[in-house]
């Protein structure tokens, strides 16, 4: 038995350095100019409006449907403000020049049906994926 341990060896070892080799710093998914989506989870159905703080380099432009949506860049940073017709889910689109290069988001504000801000916003958190689906009304650059 130690015989055949002695011969997996080197094969179990080259595996791992292929493995540990093709971790490098090569991005997964796609490259280049797209649309990402943001989506700000919750457990309110009623959100109207919101806030946003975006960090990353080559995010051009929003859009949303259903809604308005307003961009301010300062630098590496970029604050998005989404207002929705109905209450409901906010979700947008955002224009980025590399979608292998994911922005963080972080939630800044968020407002209910009624125009009021919420209490916390710690149960809030915003996810960022690689859209298919482009929105063609409340667009911003």
């Amino acid at each position: 038995m130690r015989q055949t341990n002695d011969r997996l060896l080197p094969l179990v070892r080259c595996a791992l350095l292929v493995a540990v080799a093709s971790c490098g710093s090569e991005p997964v998914g796609p490259v280049g100019p797209g649309q990402l989506r943001v989506t700000l989870h919750s457990a309110n159905s009623d959100d109207a409006a919101a806030v946003l703080e975006l960090s990353g380099s080559g995010l051009r432009a929003a859009e949303v449907t259903g809604g308005d949506v307003f961009l301010k860049q300062v630098g590496n940073k970029t604050r998005v403000v989404i207002v929705l017709n109905d209450p409901g889910q906010i979700d947008f689109l955002l224009d980025v020049d590399d979608m292998s290069r994911l922005p963080t988001v972080t939630v800044i504000e968020v407002a209910d049906h009624n125009n009021q801000l919420r209490g916390s916003i710690a149960d809030y958190r915003a996810t960022i994926t690689p859209s298919t689906v482009i929105a063609r009304t409340g667009r911003s650059e």
